[in-house]
């Protein structure tokens, strides 16, 4: 509504557009205000918290208009959310803002931009999954701001290396092959820098990425390893489902045989919840396009 209709500029006259535009801006700065007001006071009370985040969840669709309606300076005074992590969709609503609003405003100081950046890599290990897509997304934004790739290039062949000996494993000898704690998460953060990071892999050093290839096809082809019918079946689909991810972001991998060829097996075969996890992949990805062909 707000994007197709309401900030539709041909939808209303030039004097009807800019008044409404101005009383959404008004709206959000007054949002803003509020969550910073009430993040001062005592955040131990739980209606108080139930208010933020609903505060929080209309900051973030107002975050996602084709008109830029908050601020550097809303930013910054929402920056200490950021530290304060949070519970539920409270910590994925501020990520969600601060995603979108550095991916359409600069000049940041490059102070603020560094605090932001290292207190979010702080923090990867611990995000959901949807939290790690939002986070990834803002540390690219401010290492590029900042002209300094250096920590999201650690971050990245840091991850690369743990995934490394899971790779080996079931390239080598995938009978015995054990999931534990660690393996699913590595596979949404290399899968969130592979689909949020275009690295340009002739300055940017990456561990074990040929010249020829890029991340995302490096990426593609460890979880195709991964999703091999002798791989224990948890893993497999969580495979998948960052493949079809990844394959969402550069649709030129569904081009590949490999992944034409598992995604009509599995489609073939009888894992029901596998099934599930591609349809729901291509849904995002078609909802996506569209969204993105109608913002055209």
């Amino acid at each position: 509504f707000l994007n197709f209709y309401l900030l539709e500029r041909h939808n209303h006259p030039a004097h009807i557009f800019k008044h409404i535009v101005k009383n959404l801006t008004a709206m959000t700065d007054a949002l803003v205000q509020e969550i910073i007001n009430l993040q001062l006071t005592d955040t131990n009370n739980e209606t108080q918290n139930e208010e933020i985040e609903s505060y929080l969840k209309l900051l973030s669709l107002f975050s996602d208009t084709t008109v830029s309606l908050i601020t550097r300076e809303h930013i910054s005074g929402l920056y200490p959310y950021i530290l304060s992590g949070g519970k539920g969709s409270f910590h994925y609503n501020i990520l969600h803002v601060f995603n979108n609003t550095l991916q359409k405003l600069s000049n940041f100081k490059v102070k603020f931009l560094d605090d932001i950046e290292t207190d979010i890599l702080k923090q990867l290990v611990k995000l959901n999954t949807d939290e790690i897509n939002e986070a990834v997304s803002i540390v690219w934004s401010t290492a590029t701001q900042r002209n300094n790739k250096t920590r999201i290039i650690q971050a990245c062949s840091s991850c690369l290396l743990h995934l490394n000996p899971y790779i080996v494993e079931a390239t080598n000898s995938a009978e015995e092959f054990k999931i534990d704690a660690k393996i699913q998460r590595i596979l949404y953060l290399v899968t969130a820098f592979a689909r949020f990071c275009p690295f340009d892999l002739s300055t940017d050093k990456l561990p074990f990425i040929s010249k020829s290839e890029t991340l995302p096809e490096y990426v593609a082809k460890c979880l195709l390893v991964l999703s091999r019918t002798n791989i224990p079946h948890s893993l497999r689909r969580t495979s998948i489902k960052n493949l079809i991810k990844l394959c969402g972001s550069y649709p030129k991998l569904f081009n590949s045989r490999h992944i034409l060829q598992l995604l009509e097996n599995e489609m073939k075969g009888s894992s029901l919840d596998i099934k599930l996890a591609i349809l729901e992949g291509l849904h995002d990805f078609f909802t996506a396009e569209e969204d993105t062909s109608l913002r055209q």
